[in-house]
């Protein structure tokens, strides 16, 4: 089974983005929050949260992007062991 991340909005990464199947069916969402600081990642009905430390928090532009993006697979891996 391939899986493609895609962002629900490249310009904003406050909305996140998802993990897709072979048939375009989204598996995992993530959520970015930078009043919190906090990256969700929901799979199914199984939910992870994470807060970036400051240090983390204050990357900005494509390091924010992929840190994010890395950071949320991370935790979807954590809820959904299945690769």
């Amino acid at each position: 089974m391939a899986i493609t991340h895609s962002f629900t909005d490249a310009t904003d990464l406050n909305l996140g983005g998802a993990w897709s199947d072979d048939h375009g069916r989204p598996f995992c969402t993530w959520t970015w929050d930078p009043a919190s600081r906090q990256v969700a990642v929901m799979c199914g009905s199984k939910e992870k949260k994470e807060k970036l430390s400051h240090s983390e928090a204050e990357l900005r532009g494509e390091q924010l992007r992929k840190h994010l993006v890395r950071l949320a697979l991370h935790l979807a891996e954590e809820i959904n062991p299945t690769k």
